[in-house]
């Protein structure tokens, strides 16, 4: 079952990456309930996040913050800080295209204190500009250019 669910998922961010949506969806569902069945929570989390990313670019937020929010929960559960931030990320950019930004900033700042506690200068970048985005979108033009600039020091140190 492990294995079936993992195939599954990377048909599926293949049919993703070719931006064939619907196959996509299709098998992100399959290895969901194979990962469901089987109690591989790891799985269903990543799962969950990756099927909550592909609601959201077709506008279905709330079927994206309830997957984002369940890969969350899964990841608090487990203890995985790498899970954990991915879910707060996706979060933040969920409510961020919903307008929500108070809400998209709590998420986003959640994202980069784990980013740095785990030293991933490339989930550290991502926050930081996704931050930057959120002022810019609230018109703080001198943050959004600080965490722009973060961004940059960290892109040119990798």
């Amino acid at each position: 079952g492990h294995w079936k669910s993992h195939s599954l998922g990377n048909l599926a961010n293949a049919y993703n990456a070719l931006g064939k949506y619907h196959q996509a969806l299709d098998y992100y569902h399959q290895g969901l309930k194979i990962a469901q069945e089987i109690k591989d929570l790891d799985n269903e989390g990543m799962i969950l996040n990756n099927l909550g990313t592909i609601y959201s670019s077709q506008k279905n937020y709330a079927r994206a913050i309830s997957c984002h929010q369940k890969a969350l929960d899964i990841a608090k559960q487990t203890g995985d800080l790498s899970n954990i931030g991915a879910a707060s990320g996706s979060l933040g950019n969920v409510f961020h295209r919903l307008g929500k930004y108070n809400l998209a900033l709590e998420y986003h700042q959640q994202n980069l204190s784990i980013a740095k506690q785990i030293r991933s200068p490339k989930s550290q970048g991502a926050a930081m500009g996704n931050l930057g985005n959120v002022y810019f979108a609230l018109k703080d033009y001198h943050k959004a250019l600080d965490y722009h600039r973060q961004q940059l020091q960290i892109a040119e140190k990798n």
